[in-house]
């Protein structure tokens, strides 16, 4: 369905509404700052809840200084939230094993190309090029919001913007819009940045303005 599904047009001729913030839990985070090391840090910038544009801001100035894991930390914060096991999934992801204790060497520099990629060929070639490196967890939702934040450049719903791709939003693409993703697909997520692109454009509205809107079909019934 090419056709913008009623629901979401809906949203979409109103007022944009940027994402509300999302609760996390410090602590956990802290926990596994303290096992893991090398960079894995808890941003002090980062609120008791995340912000969209903070996180975005974080992980900007994270990159800036050379800061990969912590800019990473700080992305996968925002795209797991509460879970009980947010913080060891991130863990998991950086180490490249279920028993992590350090970032990988691999895995961080798969990060940082992905950065590369996405801010320079856009977020479809960063997908499949992380993708083909077959890492241990990086991929799905961690992967689309690390491309999301680092494509952001302090600016998350602009144009140039990637956006997320995870289970809420496939939740409400499958129900809405009889759209099946899956999020660790290249063609899944390309089919879906296009999909977004198109139901945006008679609205002026920017994929990520878009996938925000299909968040908020969650609170309609």
């Amino acid at each position: 369905m090419t056709t913008v599904p009623v629901s979401l047009h809906a949203l979409l001729t109103e007022p944009f509404a940027p994402t509300p913030p999302v609760a996390w839990r410090r602590d956990r985070w802290q926990e596994w700052a303290e096992r893991m090391g090398d960079g894995f840090a808890v941003v002090d910038g980062l609120g008791d809840t995340l912000d969209r544009a903070e996180v975005a801001a974080v992980v900007d100035d994270e990159l800036a200084r050379g800061r990969t894991v912590a800019a990473f930390v700080a992305a996968a914060a925002w795209v797991h939230g509460d879970a009980g096991d947010a913080a060891y999934r991130a863990a998991t992801v950086l180490a490249g094993t279920r028993r992590p204790t350090r970032a990988d060497d691999r895995v961080v520099g798969a990060l940082h190309d992905a950065a590369e990629v996405a801010r320079h060929d856009g977020p479809v070639a960063a997908h499949r090029t992380v993708l083909a490196r077959r890492l241990h967890g990086l991929a799905g939702p961690a992967l689309t919001a690390w491309l999301h934040f680092v494509s952001a450049r302090r600016d998350p719903y602009g144009p140039h913007a990637a956006p997320v791709l995870d289970a809420p939003v496939r939740r409400r693409l499958a129900t809405h819009a009889g759209l099946a993703v899956r999020d660790d697909r290249t063609l899944d997520y390309t089919r879906y940045v296009e999909r977004l692109a198109t139901w945006g454009r008679p609205f002026g509205r920017t994929p990520v303005q878009v996938e925000a809107a299909v968040r908020a079909l969650g609170d309609l019934h």
